[in-house]
């Protein structure tokens, strides 16, 4: 029976109680997950867990010393989650990192190793895995490990030790379909009629802005005399969370998901664009209806 890092480390199972053992590879360091089971109680299963995982914890601290190494592969992506998810001041990001690293890698992952003898065919099969989650699951899983795996080598923590290569990983893209002239005269005419946002469906339409960049305009953003628009910020979601890894199960709540004014997504982001006269007129519009 598989058993991955993320099933529970007691269990009820069949009317009696087991527990999670983890267990060195003397030949390969590996550590493997086994099932300990047929105890009478929650306490007795509790029990010899506790055991086993202080004889783990004495044997895992001896092979690290003679293998000089300083974390195992799942080590290192719960302490690089702690530690370096700061970077991804976008707290959507940091949401999406805690998604991948906890409920979609760690489950797959059914034997643990030394990050240090971390190879590129077991990134390779780990990703190849992660694939059943969902379609997009393999190149979220790819481009984690991808920046994951590129910290740890500036630190020395890991080398490649394969000339394979981690394989890139991508999803299909669904093909965009654009509305030709006509169909968009027929939306910007419904739009007009039907919604108060015409302004913004018009900026996002003739100028590409993202959602975020169009909630964040100020009218001082407009120049009419040089018929342009300055984007230099969004207003975007703010998740406040709080991550549970510490529990038998890593588990996420979102308290809130305010709104706040931010700098642009990218350096490029920041820029003055041309805009045709329909904007400021409907610019004009806005103003005098007080709607802002």
């Amino acid at each position: 029976m598989q058993v991955s890092l993320t099933d529970y480390a007691v269990f009820e199972r069949n009317g009696t109680w087991g527990h999670i053992v983890k267990k060195i590879n003397a030949k390969t360091y590996a550590i493997e997950y086994e099932i300990q089971s047929g105890f009478i109680s929650k306490e007795k299963a509790f029990e010899s867990y506790q055991i086993s995982l202080e004889n783990y914890k004495t044997a895992i601290s001896r092979i690290k010393k003679i293998t000089q190494s300083n974390y195992t592969f799942t080590e290192y992506l719960e302490y690089w989650h702690k530690n370096y998810i700061a970077k991804y001041t976008n707290s959507s990001s940091q949401l999406q990192y805690f998604w991948v690293i906890y409920k979609i890698i760690m489950p797959k992952i059914q034997k643990d190793v030394l990050l240090s003898m971390l190879t590129d065919v077991f990134v390779n099969d780990l990703i190849s895995e992660c694939k059943s989650y969902c379609p997009s699951a393999g190149e979220m899983t790819y481009k984690v490990l991808r920046v994951i795996l590129q910290e740890a080598e500036k630190k020395r923590l890991y080398i490649r030790k394969s000339s394979c290569g981690i394989k890139p990983c991508y999803c299909k893209r669904k093909k965009f379909v654009l509305y030709n002239k006509e169909q968009a005269t027929i939306f910007l005419k419904v739009s007009k009629i039907y919604h108060g946002c015409y302004l913004e469906i018009m900026l996002a339409l003739f100028c590409g802005l993202r959602t975020g960049e169009i909630l964040a305009l100020k009218y001082s953003d407009f120049h009419k005399v040089s018929k342009t628009l300055v984007i230099e910020r969004q207003y975007t979601r703010d998740y406040i969370y709080e991550d549970e890894t510490d529990s038998k199960e890593a588990t996420l709540k979102v308290f809130s998901s305010e709104r706040s004014f931010k700098p642009p997504k990218t350096l490029n982001s920041n820029r003055c664009l041309k805009i045709p006269d329909v904007i400021f007129k409907e610019l004009n519009v806005r103003k005098k209806i007080g709607k802002s």
